[in-house]
This record gives structure tokens, sequence and C-alpha cells, in this order.
């Protein structure tokens, strides 16, 4: 327990030397080699090589530690195994490569993927990635790849897909997805629910949904014998009893009415969608002094969010706030009125409007139903995690663009207070059956090794 703590605050520490590029902060980025940026790279590498060793050394630790091995064994030897073709293509091959049955290997390789997804996803999507990274150590998100490794390599790469879902680019998104279900099929879940969620949501439709919610616990034993025969591996395991799971349904519904009573909070809190102005001025001629150019601002005719509203004013939403360079000119000059007119036009929109934020707040709607109206069943619980994983997005998404003052600083407080409560909580219960992440294990300090579901010398 002791030494997840100190590696949790090693990592934020070292997380709080990243600074936002520019194009975060609503400039544009000329990707050339500064300062900041080697620096953020540095600070990355330092981040990415903690979280790969620290994973790739452990030896018997998560609940499914021992079956991964002897599922490595069977997919060796040709045996008869119930996971997907792309996973045991992916074992067989590192074994051949290795000359042996060295699992080690494969869970190093899961762990270096894993961990490179989720830290891609957190700094290409977030306004805020050290905010993002820390709810990702203290909600447990890093500690439980210990335990499902197939599901945590899927989820990193769900989190990672959404930039696509959030620029309308299904195709992609679907290619992602499928490749990823050919490791663990309960991903392709998410095609239908983040459709969902990218639809705009009418009254008789979000009537029709609660319907179907309550359905679940009314009609229970329907939906159980559906999941056991999509995962009859998971017949009379400690999967089905009650109380386990992912995380739990309890925690599960403390997480996301957390995260709704934070949209809540800010739900008529507007936030600047036009940056501070930087401009380049020309020399004076025959005309007056002339404006050359912007940076940050511009306009976009059509651009389509992910409700299928076409926005006017160049507001695009992907993984912050983007501009165009092109500004419209009247006989070659942009006058220093007519920009400000331009941008009085839209200045500032409610935060939970901005497309990525009103997609992920859709998302944690339907996991705090999946979790609510499902907790009767922990397998179909873990669907839950796909939808609410996208809080290490949403949070920040809200809490950087509120304006400076008191309300920010007791939101973030607030948001600290309970992130800080939820690791304990993990910590406390992380030794439980189910997820058995803790005690830490590493196979450098221990002369016995893992085969086969027992130790040998």
């Amino acid at each position: 327990m002791a030494f997840y703590g100190l590696l949790t605050a090693a990592l934020l520490a070292a997380c709080c030397l990243y600074r936002e590029p520019v194009q975060n902060r609503g400039r544009r980025c000329d990707g050339r080699m500064t300062r900041e940026r080697a620096l953020n790279l540095c600070v990355l590498a330092l981040l990415f090589t903690a979280m790969t060793v620290v994973a790739a050394l452990r030896i018997d630790v998560g609940n499914d530690y021992g079956n991964y091995v002897n599922t490595f064994h069977e997919i060796y030897m040709n045996g008869y195994v119930v996971t997907e073709p792309g996973f045991n293509l992916f074992v067989r091959l590192v074994y051949v490569l290795c000359g042996g049955e060295n699992y080690l290997v494969v869970f190093a390789l899961f762990a270096a993927a894993t961990s490179a997804l989720f830290l891609r996803a957190m700094v290409d999507q977030s306004v805020d990635f050290r905010l993002s990274f820390a709810l990702f150590m203290l909600m447990g998100l890093y500690f439980r790849t210990f335990n499902t490794v197939r599901y945590y390599f899927v989820l990193a790469v769900t989190l990672y897909s959404l930039r696509y879902v959030l620029r309308g680019e299904w195709g992609k998104f679907f290619i992602w997805i499928v490749a990823a279900a050919t490791f663990h099929k309960s991903v392709l879940v998410v095609i239908p629910l983040y459709f969902l969620a990218a639809l705009p949501w009418r009254r008789w439709q979000v009537a029709l949904g609660a319907v179907a919610a309550i359905s679940l616990p009314v009609f229970r034993d329907f939906w159980m014998e559906i999941v056991l025969k999509l995962y009859p591996s998971y017949q009379n395991t400690v999967y089905l009893e009650k109380g386990t799971g992912l995380e739990g349904s309890l925690m599960g519904i403390v997480r996301c009415g957390a995260v709704l009573a934070l949209c809540l909070a800010v739900w008529k809190d507007e936030a600047p969608v036009r940056r501070l102005e930087e401009e380049d001025k020309g020399p004076d001629d025959a005309e007056g002094e002339r404006f050359k150019g912007t940076k940050g601002i511009g306009k976009s005719d059509n651009v389509k969010g992910i409700d299928g509203i076409s926005r006017a004013e160049g507001i695009e939403e992907t993984t912050g706030i983007r501009r165009t360079e092109k500004a419209e000119r009247t006989d070659g000059i942009l006058g220093r009125a007519a920009m400000k007119e331009e941008g009085r036009q839209r200045r500032t929109m409610r935060i939970l409007e901005l497309p990525a934020n009103r997609f992920y707040l859709k998302l944690n709607l339907l996991g705090l139903a999946v979790y609510t109206c499902a907790s009767f069943l922990p397998l179909v619980s873990r669907f839950g995690y796909y939808l609410i994983t996208a809080h290490v997005l949403l949070v920040p998404g809200i809490l950087c663009r509120l304006p400076e003052g008191r309300k920010k600083r007791l939101l973030y407080a607030g948001t600290l207070v309970f992130s800080v409560l939820y690791f304990a909580y993990f910590l406390l219960t992380a030794h439980q059956e189910g997820v058995r992440v803790l005690p830490y294990h590493t196979w450098i300090f221990t002369e016995k090794e893992w085969l086969n579901g027992s130790f040998v010398f």
C-alpha cells in the first residue's frame, strides 16, 4: 500500500513539470522544438517508463494473473481457450520470438502499450494533461491495469479513439474498435453507446432510455442469461458473486454522481470560446497601420459538432478549441473595429454546451444508468467503465474553462479532496478478491516463479 502511495506521489510530482502546449491554450503551435516542448517530452518519457517498468516487473499481482499465465500456456500448446483470436495470435507470436513460454514479456508488452495509449489520449484530448493524469492515478485506473490485462488494453484503445467520435470520423472509430475487439469482444458495446451519446437527446428518447434501464433489474434473469451466453466462461465464477466486479456498483454510482454534481454546479457558467488575440503589426504605409494577421482567431463557415449541428463562426471542438487562421478582409485590410465586432458575435458559450463536454456528460449519464440499474450483475457493470473513463477528460474540460474566482477554487479543492478520498478507499480495498492488485510482488526480489497456477522454484 505504501509503495502505491509513494509511486503515485512521485508521478504526480513529475507531472507538475509538464506545461500545456500553446495549441491547448488556443494558439497555434508551429511544431518547433522549444525548451518547453523538450521538457514535456522528458516528463512524458519519465511517466511512461515508470508506469511500464512497475507493471512489467510485477508477478502474481492481480486477480487474473495466474489465469492469464495458464491461458498463455494453452495458446502456445494449441489448446482450447476462450480468448479472442487477436490476443491469441499476439501471445503465440511473442512466445515464438522468445523461443519459449516467457509470459513476463507478454505482460511487459501489454503494460507498455496500455500506458502509451492512455498517456497519448490524455495529452492529445485533455485541455489540462496534469489534471487528467492526476485523476487517472487517483481513481486507481493505472493500478487496475495490473488485473484485467486485455480489458484495460482495449479500454485504453477506446479512450484514444474518442477523438474520432468528436470529429465525426466514424470510419476510423469503427476500425479501432473492431481491431480492439480481437483482444476483448466486450468493447463492441461502445459502438451503439457512443453513437447514442453523439445524437441529440430529446425528451421521448430520454424516456425510452429510462424504460430500458428499468427493464434491467425487472428482468434480471433474462439479462443474466443473455450475458452468460456471450460469456460462458464466467459461469459459476467470482465475477457473478454479489459485491464483486471491476469496481463495484456502489463506487461507480458515487463516482458518476460526483461528476454529475460538478456538472450541475457549472450548469449556467460560460466559457470564452475566443482566446486573447495576438496581433502582428506591419509597418505603416500610405493607408495607415495595417493589420497583418492574427493567431488563434479565424472563421470557419461550416464546422459540424458531434450533434450534427452546423456551427458558424469557426468553433471546432475536438481536443480543445481550434482556430483557423483565415480572416475575411475588405480591400485586403481588416480593421481593428471589424475584428472587435467579429469577436463580440460569439465570445462565450456555456461550458456544458461545448461539444466535447456535452458528449462526455452523456457518457456519464449512461454510465450512471448502467451502474444503478445493473448493480445486480457486476459483470455488466464492467461495461460502465467504457463510459466513465472519459471522466479524466470531462472534469478538466469543466474546471479549466471556469472563470477565475472563488467558485473555481472551491470546485478545484472539492475535486482534489474527493479524488484523494477515492484513492484511499481504493488502496484499502485493492487486496480484495476480484481485484487483488495488493500486495505488490516483483520477480526481481523473489526466487519463485509463477507457472501454470502454482509456485515453482
